[in-house]
């Protein structure tokens, strides 16, 4: 059928159902016939193009006269390429003998010569910059409460009594009272902001929530969270306590093993490191360090014959990367933790311990996002704060044994 007939045949059935609705038969024989108008058109489309195509722009023609313009033909088979899209033998033809192909003077490198007709190109792809942190609130005991008071439960250590053997009719030895303790937890209010000036939040701008290719709440949610995150990961390793959670290697903490020469770990302080453990808590026990510490001290010690310690002893060489385990257990790694350095410091930079029975971390309700678009209307912004509720705490403290360098 021709487009024409087409259109017929749809303007009958409209006319055929005049003052009523279309049946199903009708609207689908309507359907049907609007599918084949799309492919009579497509198909017309096509043939006016490639008929455009073979057909010479009117005026290209051998020059004559003696004010002719000689370019006049390239100037016409030129415009045609440009029309048509499509090389051309006009051009060919008259370029040859000239001593020299054609070349485009039109760049679109310079704005004037048709840069400005080339879109810019868009990579949807957003490069974020990372750094580690936060490995040490995997491996510890973690919940979560909807209100933020102070909370607290109770320990007791009865580690230093026993029972005694008394003779038959002796009257019994006196033993020592259970001595119990508390742990306390309470919630201190972690924030994120900008930096646009004190109590400020991260100002967006109108323009760039509504013209960016990616999602801009998303990002400053994932941006906020994480600069919380970042600031619980170090209090939760060096954390003084009282207005800040207590640091699991606080300054405060006494620590099992000191190192017998400054900034020198030797394979007798990871022996005695595993000695000051109580069996009690060594099945589940790893060791806690910085990277820094992992890779530049424990991996450099070696034995007699220069090979590294933590290699089993029938290998040798560093064509595989290194199982990170000491001693036979695992190592966790967290930025937190101090780096064994030359000029000592206060407190531990890396122990062993079962670290779910050692610490503890609260959380008051999820990680939460303000948006404030009322603040900066005038000037065009909506700010964005962060904030979540937490507190950890050491609630067993012969839970894990601690590592400290000599102080200067």
């Amino acid at each position: 059928m021709t487009i024409e007939e087409i259109l017929a045949a749809m303007q009958a059935i409209i006319d055929g159902a005049d003052g009523r609705a279309l049946t199903d038969e009708e609207v689908t024989n309507y359907e049907q016939l609007e599918t084949q108008l799309t492919a009579a058109n497509r198909d017309r489309e096509i043939r006016s193009r490639n008929t455009a195509y073979n057909t010479a722009v009117p005026g290209v023609g051998p020059s004559a006269g003696p004010n002719a313009d000689p370019n006049a033909d390239l100037n016409a088979a030129f415009e045609d390429y440009l029309r048509t899209g499509q090389p051309n033998a006009d051009i060919t033809e008259l370029w040859r003998g000239r001593g020299s192909a054609p070349r485009n003077a039109q760049e679109a490198g310079t704005g004037s010569e048709g840069g400005f007709t080339v879109s810019p190109e868009f990579r949807q792809k957003l490069v974020e910059v990372r750094a580690a942190f936060g490995g040490f609130s995997a491996v510890v005991d973690e919940f979560s409460t909807t209100t933020g008071g102070e909370l607290t439960y109770p320990t007791v250590d009865d580690t230093a009594n026993s029972g005694d053997i008394t003779d038959e009719e002796a009257q019994i030895t006196d033993g020592d009272d259970v001595v119990f303790g508390e742990v306390e937890l309470n919630a201190f209010k972690y924030t994120a902001t900008g930096g646009d000036g004190a109590g400020t939040g991260l100002r967006v701008s109108w323009e760039l929530g509504q013209d960016s290719q990616f999602d801009i709440q998303s990002l400053v949610a994932r941006v906020l969270g994480t600069r919380i995150q970042r600031k619980q990961s170090s209090d939760w390793i060096n954390g003084g306590g009282t207005t800040l959670p207590l640091g699991v290697f606080n300054d405060a903490t006494t620590a099992d093993v000191v190192l017998d020469n400054e900034a020198t770990l030797v394979y007798l302080n990871l022996l005695e490191t595993e000695a000051a453990l109580d069996e009690a808590y060594e099945q589940n026990a790893s060791w806690l360090m910085s990277r820094t510490t992992w890779i530049t001290v424990i991996k450099a010690l070696e034995d007699v014959n220069e090979r590294p310690l933590i290699l089993p002893q029938s290998e040798s060489g560093i064509s595989k990367r290194p199982v990170r385990e000491l001693l036979g257990y695992p190592v966790t790694l967290d930025g937190g933790c101090n780096a064994i350095t030359a000029d000592g410091g206060a407190g531990p930079f890396m122990g062993l311990g079962d670290w779910r029975e050692s610490y503890v971390i609260r959380r008051v309700s999820p990680f939460m996002l303000v948006v404030d678009p009322f603040t900066r209307a005038g000037n065009g912004q909506i700010q964005y704060f962060g904030w979540e509720r937490a507190d950890g705490t050491v609630q067993n403290r012969a839970a894990y044994a601690a590592v400290e360098n000599i102080t200067t």
